[in-house]
């Protein structure tokens, strides 16, 4: 029997619903992607994207008192992964690396 892999990339807000936040635990693997506040700013920002923040006085200081509230939820991610530290490929290696051992 063939089986399928879904990568679902869910708002960082997903963890404000604990029901969703939840089912989704039980119903997929988790990963949290974390990074420095300021390296999320940025990467939204070099997309073109000025929206989450466009207006605030203090972003980063808004976005890091977000992160601070969210970080108990994802910190309930089977796998955690420092984008910092890390590029895209690197963070897919790690991820397939992880849950394939785990099968």
């Amino acid at each position: 029997m063939r089986t399928e892999s879904t990568v679902l990339a869910a708002g960082g807000s997903i963890v404000s619903s604990s029901e969703n936040w939840t089912f989704l635990r039980q119903m997929a693997r988790t990963v949290w992607l974390y990074a420095k506040p300021e390296h999320y700013l940025a990467r939204v920002q070099a997309q073109g994207d000025l929206r989450p923040m466009k207006g605030h006085h203090d972003a980063l200081s808004e976005l890091q008192q977000i992160l601070n509230a969210r970080q108990p939820a994802y910190a309930q991610s089977e796998l955690h992964v420092d984008t910092d530290l890390h590029d895209v490929d690197d963070v897919v290696m790690l991820i397939k690396t992880e849950f394939t051992a785990v099968v």
